[in-house]
């Protein structure tokens, strides 16, 4: 069993609206986060590559460009 309370993957924003960002994972084939928001005031388009940390619960924060 994992432990750990979330981990920092490198992901492609695959859609964009105003509730934030959904990610697919490059790191866990099969892993898209729920919308998720930046940690800082950056915007993102689908095809960006970003790094992003998924927590257990099911949230998430886009960290920075990959």
């Amino acid at each position: 069993m994992e432990n750990y309370l979330g981990c920092i993957e490198r992901g492609e924003i695959i859609e964009a609206s105003e509730a934030g960002y959904v990610v697919k994972s490059l790191d866990r084939a099969g892993i898209v986060s729920p919308s998720i928001s930046p940690i800082d005031t950056n915007t993102y388009i689908p095809g960006d590559m970003v790094l992003f940390v998924l927590f257990r619960d099911g949230t998430g924060k886009i960290i920075s460009y990959a």
